[in-house]
Parts: structure tokens; sequence; C-alpha cells
């Protein structure tokens, strides 16, 4: 059995952002080595580090899911994948 957020080398991530109307896939990922994503995260904020007013750098529009994975693909963890989502329907039905 997987531990959450853990994952092995060669694992396929869609990452995905926002809630209802907002929502949408934001990264589409392979694993270049074992990744656990939470312990990523973490030192990810804590490398950004606070701005001047206490708050995380991290939590700021600029530096949101887009930037969390520009920085595993940099930092050679994960490579973007080559992928397309395609809508195939809806409540049972198939419309292309």
């Amino acid at each position: 059995m997987m531990e959450t957020l853990k994952y092995p080398k060669g694992t396929i991530l869609l990452l995905e952002e926002g809630e209802y109307s907002d929502f949408g896939y934001c990264g589409h990922l392979v694993t270049l080595c074992e990744l656990d994503l939470r312990k990523e995260v973490q030192e990810w904020r804590e490398g950004l580090g606070k701005d001047e007013d206490g708050d995380w750098v991290a939590d700021d529009w600029g530096h949101g899911p887009s930037a969390l994975i520009a920085h595993l693909v940099a930092s050679q963890k994960c490579a973007p994948l080559e992928c397309q989502t395609v809508y195939i329907g809806s409540y049972g039905r198939v419309e292309l």
C-alpha cells in the first residue's frame, strides 16, 4: 500500500487546483525519483520564506501551484508530461 502523497519514481501525477468553477488541472508530471509531496511542499514554502509582514511568500497570489510545479521540474524531482484532457460527456452519456 502506498503512503498518502508519497510516490515512487515513474508515477504520473495530474495535479489539480481550485474549487467549483475555479477547478482545473495545473500540472501533468512524471516523478523522476521517489517523491514525498508533503515534504517537498513544506521545504519549498520554507525556502521562499516570509515577507516583511510575516506572511508566507508561498501564499501570495504569484506563488501558487504553478510556482510549485516549476520548482519540482527545476529541481529535477519531476518532468512535464505531454498529455491532453478530453471531455467525453457527463451523467452517463458520451458526447464528443
